[in-house]
This record gives C-alpha cells, structure tokens and sequence, in this order.
C-alpha cells in the first residue's frame, strides 16, 4: 500500500497479527489457497504472523504457523517474478545459508585464532534431492535455534530440526521458501519426508 502524506508517497507495510485459535480463517490453510498450495497435514496449523509488504514491482508475504505439539511453519512469498530470476534468487539463499557452516579465516591479526571453530559434522545440514509432492527438490534438512535462526553452533543451542526448500509457481509468476521447524524431541524424518511428499501446487 502507498500513502500519500505530505506530498510524500510512501510505501506502508500492512500487518496482520491473528490471535491462535480466533476464528477458522486463522488456518493455514486459508493463506495456502491463496498463495496457492495445499497440505492436509499443514493446512491444520494456525497462523500467530502474517505480514505483506508491497515493493515497486512485487509483493512479498511472510506467514508463520504453528500447530499444538509446538511445530512450526514459515512460509516467504515473492510474486511476479519470472523463472530466471527465481532461479537466481534461490541460488543467492542456499549460497548464503551453505556460508553459514565453513570455516572462514579470522579478519583479525595477531593474537586471535587463525580460524573461526568449525562446526559439529553432526550439525551441518544434510542436503538431499527429496520429493516435495509430486517433484524432486533440493531440501536441506538441518537444525535451528529457539528463534528459528540457523548455524547452530552446538548441540545446547539448537532447539528445531526441519526443512528448508523453495517451489516456484509457474502459473502464479510466485516463489516460495518454506521452512519447517520441529522440536527435537519429536523430530522423526521419516515423517518429515511424508509432509513435504503430500504438499499439492501447480
């Protein structure tokens, strides 16, 4: 939305915070027909956040959601924007979150390490060609933090394991990044791979 003030036309972000459990629309799958996808077991999750922006050419939507068991779902949308430039936009994304994990010489001299700590083999991301629906897609599955933030450095800070994998909507001129966090204590990925494999979109 723009808003004329002063003379000023200035791009306003709209806000919308739905309290848990308000009203049936506060399900995930109300935005999911108009983001355009669908999952019978995701669709049950209630959204706590969902915030749209408008920029000069393309929106952007970022939906969050929860369930009962504490698991979590975070869902980023850009609209009209074409395959090339999707293409381009996930490679700069993994780029970055693969940059998370090495080690990287210190920019400091002297007497500061050489190197930054490498991180636990264990809790790097495992990256795998998986079917999401009916397509094989690149997904990382790796550990996140309390406030949903990767690169975890050891095991007393890493709180979720989940998914990380992008779709692009042809039909639509839309890419989407879901991530899906769940507590450690009841992640199984074999449960996991059937929640991304019965994901619907065109």
């Amino acid at each position: 939305m723009r808003v004329l003030i002063s003379g000023i036309m200035v791009a306003v972000s709209i806000i919308v915070l739905i309290p848990l459990g308000a009203e049936t629309t506060a399900r995930l799958s109300w935005a999911f027909r108009e983001i355009g996808i669908a999952s019978e077991y995701l669709g049950d999750f209630e959204i706590v956040k969902d915030i749209k922006r408008s920029g000069e050419s393309r929106t952007f939507r970022t939906v969050l959601a929860k369930n009962r068991q504490n698991e979590y779902v975070r869902i980023e949308v850009i609209t009209n924007i074409t395959a090339e430039e999707a293409k381009r936009l996930i490679q700069e994304k993994f780029t970055v979150l693969e940059g998370m994990y090495l080690k990287l010489p210190s920019p400091y001299p002297g007497m500061i390490s050489s190197e930054i700590i490498d991180y636990d083999a264990d809790l790097k991301p495992e990256v795998e060609e998986t079917a999401v629906g009916s397509q094989l897609r690149k997904v990382y599955f790796l550990y996140s933090t309390s406030r949903f933030t990767y690169g975890v450095k050891s095991r007393e800070q890493a709180r979720y394991r989940g998914a990380n994998f992008f779709i692009y909507l042809e039909s639509k001129n839309t890419v989407l990044q879901l991530e899906l966090f769940i507590p450690l204590e009841i992640y199984e990925k074999s449960r996991l791979l059937r929640v991304l494999k019965e994901l619907k979109y065109s």
